[in-house]
């Protein structure tokens, strides 16, 4: 659990006043996600795990000590290899397959959180007073925009 709550604040660091992923219990959730017997679940189990272990085992190999005990610096030179679809360094598709998957995870589960919605200044589930004023103009001349780009058409 420590290398998940590295690797979940290496991709969502502390900024501002925005906490870190692991504050808002992201690795909470990747365990929990992990361990569920659903299929989607079991196979994402099955790229986790082992991703965890060889990233444990890669920063033992090279820095001595686990992943989560090293610099930002030394977890970056790690991640640097397996983050970047157009520079992942040869043989380390496998962890860059993982390391995808990881993001995605930490990413889903940190923005639906009450820091992450507020981060990104979602409104959603707010009670308005009075009557709902409905969507912008900009909203529907883009609504009108994407039906006409599907030859579709609807009284807006």
């Amino acid at each position: 659990l420590r290398v998940t709550d590295a690797l979940a604040d290496a991709i969502i660091p502390a900024e501002g006043s925005f906490p870190p992923a692991s504050e808002v219990l992201v690795p909470d959730f990747i365990d929990e996600w992990v361990s569920a017997p659903y299929p989607e679940q079991q196979n994402d189990r099955k790229i986790i795990l082992p991703g965890l272990l060889w990233l444990q085992q890669e920063s033992l190999d090279r820095f001595g000590n686990g992943f989560s005990s090293i610099s930002l610096e030394n977890q970056s030179a790690i991640l640097d290899e397996i983050a970047w679809r157009a520079s992942v360094a040869p043989g380390r598709q496998k962890e860059a397959a993982f390391f995808g998957r990881f993001r995605f995870l930490t990413v889903s589960a940190y923005y639906l959180s009450d820091a992450g919605t507020e981060d990104i200044g979602y409104m959603g589930n707010t009670p308005m007073a009075g009557p709902y004023p409905g969507p912008t103009d900009e909203a529907l001349e883009h609504l009108r925009g994407v039906l006409k780009s599907l030859d579709l058409s609807a009284e807006i």
